[in-house]
């Protein structure tokens, strides 16, 4: 019975953490150690979000681990893959940017790493369920994106 609810606990966790706008929601992660790993990729991810070379690689070298313990790590947290947790990352941010002003998609992509507003825009919709320009027009009745991952 404690493993069972041990293992419910974890996935009602990641899903949390994937429906989640804020980069660390609270009361997400159980352990210290953790919450400090997770706060230091946000913080990193952030430092570099209009970087568009920011990729796996990088982020393990920041945080001074192989990419497969970073992999390992995220998915057991998280439940993604370092390089969707990244995108996740830069994803919620533009949502903050478009809540925050009159920014238009084009600006908001390259501004949060994305090279290709067409493929922000695809990966927008895939993880919202719901385009930029959607988004930006539902914006006025306070509308928030909801996050569907599977």
């Amino acid at each position: 019975a404690k493993i069972v609810s041990f293992l419910e606990n974890r996935k009602l966790l990641k899903k949390l953490f994937n429906n989640s706008l804020t980069p660390i929601p609270g009361g997400l992660v159980t352990s210290r150690q953790n919450r400090d790993f997770l706060e230091r990729a946000v913080s990193i991810i952030e430092k570099n979000i209009s970087n568009p070379e920011l990729n796996v690689k990088m982020l393990a070298e920041e945080l001074c681990v192989s990419r497969s313990l970073l992999h390992k790590k995220l998915t057991a947290i998280s439940g993604q893959s370092a390089n969707d947790f990244i995108t996740s990352t830069r994803l919620k941010q533009a949502v903050k940017m478009f809540s925050e002003g009159n920014s238009s998609i084009t600006e908001v992509a390259f501004e949060v790493g994305f090279n290709d507003p067409k493929y922000f825009s695809r990966c927008f919709r895939k993880h919202f369920n719901l385009s930029p320009s959607a988004y930006l027009n539902g914006k006025s009745s306070k509308n928030e994106p909801r996050i569907i991952k599977s």
